[in-house]
């Protein structure tokens, strides 16, 4: 089993989203349909997480700059069961950046 894909992962992922904070501290003020704002007074960045693991995570590493929907928010729930819906497609769409994890995911 190869251990360090995780962890390259993970770094990526935590650069990723360094590099999208900095690029949103910098921006002027956007209207994100959300309506929350970073300390600086900019929009915060709206992601979407498959689960909560990732949400927790994105939220942890981005703070106030990133507003994060987790769509499986339950640690018991099979994603595997999940079926989206409406609200699901919507938080997807207006997402500037999504965190996802399986095969076939394009």
């Amino acid at each position: 089993m190869n251990r360090t894909r995780p962890i390259r992962r993970a770094v990526l992922l935590a650069a990723s989203l360094a590099v999208l904070a900095l690029g949103a501290s910098a921006c002027s003020a956007a209207s994100t349909g959300g309506g929350s704002t970073t300390p600086g007074g900019t929009a915060a960045i709206p992601v979407v997480a498959a689960e909560n693991f990732y949400g927790d995570l994105l939220s942890q590493l981005g703070g106030p700059y990133v507003s994060v929907t987790s769509v499986i928010t339950s640690p018991d729930a099979d994603p595997h069961l999940f079926e989206p819906g409406t609200a699901t497609g919507l938080a997807i769409s207006r997402a500037r950046l999504v965190v996802m994890n399986g095969v076939g995911c394009h």
